[in-house]
């Protein structure tokens, strides 16, 4: 656009080149942005986890018996909410079978007392509130803390094949911390590989001052994680 040298028109022909300028810049930086970033990513997030637990004890003064777990598969999954472009708050949940030497006084269905070493299984299941950070396309690192409950339940003596140790699910306080890595595959698909310490509060009634009442748990997990929404 060329205004004319009319000096009656000079001033009406700028102020609309200016209006013109400002009308037009906004739209053009927009669609700029739009081609090199691309659109907005998901709004939500789910996630998927195999993992390895690996051994820790528990004293517990409930049943005045001592808890040794071995190292145990893991599987979990959560769903989270976008707070910001790498952060996202939300729940998840886990659960293993664990192996596990129980000593204590119990028996089991068929009369075996077990006081020194029985091997048996339990489950472990648990359920917190999940604040994860770190995402996009290649690679990133990822931090996650965790607030929550874990239940014990189901022990079961593999000779006798019988129920033993708590009457119902023994659930305690848990939180965990999580350091890793992910590789964003597209802008709403990861792969992550997290190592986790995490730690439950075990009552500590009946239980002598050397009990271990913060049993801790080393986790590492590898997952898919998968964008919701736009």
């Amino acid at each position: 656009m060329r205004c004319n040298v009319n000096p009656q028109r000079q001033a009406a022909c700028y102020a609309a080149l200016v209006a013109l300028t400002f009308a037009v810049a906004p739209a053009t930086a927009t669609a700029q942005s739009r081609r090199r970033y691309g659109s907005a990513g998901p709004t939500a997030w789910a996630s998927f986890w195999a993992g390895f637990v690996q051994p820790t004890t528990i004293d517990d003064g409930a049943t005045g018996s001592t808890w040794q777990f071995g190292t145990a598969a893991q599987l979990g999954v959560s769903l989270e909410k976008n707070i910001q472009s790498n952060s996202s708050l939300g729940i998840r949940a886990s659960f293993s079978r664990a192996p596990l030497t129980y000593t204590g006084s119990s028996f089991d269905n068929f009369g075996t007392f077990c006081s020194s070493s029985c091997d048996a299984d339990a489950n472990v299941t648990s359920v917190q509130g999940l604040f994860h950070y770190g995402s996009g396309i290649g690679f990133h690192q990822v931090i996650e803390l965790a607030l929550g409950g874990t239940a014990f339940s189901n022990f079961s003596a593999r000779d006798g094949e019988g129920p033993i140790g708590p009457s119902g699910a023994d659930l305690d306080l848990s939180f965990g911390l999580g350091y890793g890595f992910g590789w964003g595959l597209s802008s709403n698909t990861d792969l992550e590989v997290v190592e986790e310490l995490g730690a439950d509060y075990h009552p500590s009634s009946n239980l002598s001052a050397g009990a271990n009442t913060l049993p801790r748990f080393y986790t590492t997990r590898i997952g898919l994680r998968v964008g919701l929404g736009q």
